[in-house]
């Protein structure tokens, strides 16, 4: 098709054409990965309403996620009281790590003697302390075997040497130094060595102990939470950060996870990350639900005028230039083409004056003539309109002067084929 077009018309065509192939493409993806999917899984940081010690993050996951989303959450002092998970947005009893620890078996048989009535004091949520008094029973626990590994030395303590010695072993700066204890002079090389691989072994079954409930106690919240639990080295109710994976969040869900404190501390770290991308946090609760897109635009306002413009520019593009020539006048349009070689110029022209069809048809019926007014004969006589008016163009400022203009032309032309 022969298309003498306008100049401007053609490379803007080029040019649309160009950018719908990469850029418009590119700025698509790069405005979903960049733009709309940090907003994908938000977050909310806050202290819960009926406890100012407790602080709670709300994850909430516009889609079907396909990664796990890590939870870390650093606080200080290390005063952890309990660490809960919620998994639902909506109020509701939430699983709480404290509650858990009598279900440790382990426990029971570690905690002995005196200790024993504390277990229950540390599942208790309705008294402070909590997972800091685990720390604290620990250590107990850890005197005590360091009191029976003296008490079964095969050389007789004395009450202030026993006393000396724990003294000493509590003020090491790393475990398992017990070439630093200063064991009595009178007792022989052979005693001292036994009384130093006595006390290092019991800090070697007290740590093992420790590791094991620890171990436990976090299988214990897996298996009922299906999310894990990652505690420092020094293990549960030791300083933070703690570390929370979850799996993959349907869209619409959300789950919650609180971390109490014995006071209201807020934690100087909170992050949520969602494969390799940071979760987004709102400005508000009742935000958490919000549209990725009402989210983006709240964050980046310049983007709703800058989209305007670009929609207008746009329509100004398609309308002058891609719609061209629909856009022109009839007489504009009929003054174009007789200027101009272009079939899309004579084939608007054509499309708008519908009439000439049934005029040609309506002719030969009135001449009664055996020629059949197919379309072949309609383009031909369409064509002798076209190649009168290239060759001399006849002016026209209205809509009736162009139709009075195309007549003429086709009444000669009709005339001279059935004469």
């Amino acid at each position: 098709m022969s298309s003498d077009a306008p100049r401007s018309v053609r490379i803007a065509r080029r040019l649309v054409g160009a950018i719908a192939l990469v850029p418009l493409s590119s700025l698509l993806i790069w405005t979903y990965t960049h733009e709309i999917k940090p907003y994908e899984v938000r977050y909310y940081a806050q202290p819960a309403s009926n406890n100012p010690a407790k602080f709670e993050v709300s994850i909430y996951s516009a889609v079907d996620a396909a990664d796990s989303a890590l939870v870390s959450l650093d606080c200080h002092p290390d005063n952890l009281v309990d660490v809960t998970f919620r998994p639902v947005l909506q109020e509701s009893r939430d699983w709480s790590l404290r509650e858990m620890f009598p279900s440790v078996s382990e426990v029971s048989t570690f905690l002995t003697g005196r200790n024993a009535p504390f277990v229950d004091e540390v599942a208790d949520r309705h008294l402070p302390g909590g997972l800091s008094e685990w720390e604290g029973l620990e250590r107990i626990q850890l005197q005590n075997q360091l009191d029976l590994a003296l008490a079964n030395s095969k050389s007789k303590l004395t009450s202030s040497e026993r006393t000396q010695l724990e003294q000493q072993f509590i003020s090491l700066a790393k475990p398992h130094q017990t070439n630093l204890l200063l064991v009595p002079a009178r007792m022989s090389r052979a005693d001292q060595v036994a009384l130093r691989n006595a006390i290092d072994r019991a800090q070697q079954v007290w740590e093992t102990s420790i590791a094991i409930i620890n171990s436990n106690w976090l299988l214990r919240w897996q298996a009922l939470t299906g999310t894990a639990l990652a505690v420092p080295i020094k293990g549960v109710g030791a300083a933070t950060p703690l570390y929370l994976s979850i799996p993959p969040l349907k869209q619409g869900a959300g789950v919650v996870l609180g971390i109490e404190r014995e006071s209201p501390i807020v934690p100087q770290t909170v992050q949520v990350v969602v494969g390799d991308t940071a979760a987004y946090r709102v400005r508000s609760l009742d935000r958490l639900k919000s549209s990725s897109v009402l989210l983006l635009i709240e964050d980046d306002w310049w983007l709703v005028p800058a989209l305007v413009a670009f929609v207008a520019i746009c329509a100004l593009v398609y309308y002058s230039y891609w719609r061209w020539p629909k856009h022109l006048k009839t007489p504009e349009l009929f003054r174009e083409a007789q200027k101009r070689k272009s079939d899309e110029l004579w084939g608007e022209l054509r499309t708008r004056s519908g009439w000439l069809d049934s005029y040609v048809v309506s002719q030969f019926f009135a001449a009664r003539t055996i020629m059949v007014p197919n379309a072949d004969v309609i383009s031909y006589f369409w064509r002798c309109v076209r190649d009168a008016l290239s060759a001399h163009a006849v002016p026209a400022t209205t809509d009736a002067e162009v139709r009075q203009a195309i007549l003429e032309i086709l009444d000669r032309s009709i005339q001279n084929a059935l004469t």
